[in-house]
């Protein structure tokens, strides 16, 4: 029992330490929004934000993460036109406040071992019934004789 007392606290703080990533480049998207820093964003960033959603493993926080971040890119892109502007930056405001509270949420559930449980089995029925179609897997040519068979 202390094995499994001693997993659920490292992944607690896995997950409390992929949250603060996931917070701490919220709060740089929203820094190169208000200065209108038409720079890229960095490729560290872009790649520490996807480590820890994957890490997350929440769908919706990693949908609404990146739509944040795609509204970023395209409000401070260089040529916007001002009609697509303005409705960006309403897609913007709405993703931003979604993803926020569903940040909000998590790191509530986060807290608490039977948060952090609650979403590990949310993350593993979604990965148990929300199999790709292509995620079969294919007959192994010769071998032992049993051609077509699966593994």
């Amino acid at each position: 029992m202390v094995a499994s007392d001693h997993d659920g606290s490292r992944h607690g703080h896995t997950l409390m330490d992929a949250l603060a990533a996931v917070r701490k480049i919220l709060g740089r998207l929203e820094a190169k929004l208000l200065e209108d820093d038409a720079e890229h964003i960095p490729k560290e960033d872009d790649r520490e934000l996807r480590h820890a959603l994957q890490q997350i493993g929440d769908d919706r926080l990693t949908r609404l993460a990146l739509d944040y971040a795609v509204c970023v890119r395209g409000l401070t892109g260089p040529m916007v036109s001002r009609a697509w502007k303005g409705e960006l930056a309403l897609e913007a405001e709405e993703t931003h406040r979604l993803f926020l509270d569903r940040l909000q949420r998590l790191e509530r559930l986060a807290r608490y071992p039977a948060g952090r449980l609650w979403l590990r089995l949310q993350a593993c029925l979604r990965r148990v019934f929300h199999r790709p179609p292509h995620s079969q897997r294919l007959p192994v040519p010769g071998g032992n004789g049993n051609h077509g068979c699966l593994r």
